[in-house]
């Protein structure tokens, strides 16, 4: 999982925007195979 960070910033519309976080899976996860030595 990785999080990015999204500064706050003022549009060409003076409208604000807050600061937000976004997080979002860079390498889904599964099951392991069980290993047989």
């Amino acid at each position: 999982t990785a999080a990015l960070w999204i500064a706050p910033y003022i549009d060409n519309q003076d409208v604000y925007h807050q600061p937000s976080s976004v997080f979002f899976v860079i390498k889904p996860s599964a099951w392991g195979k069980p290993r047989i030595n």
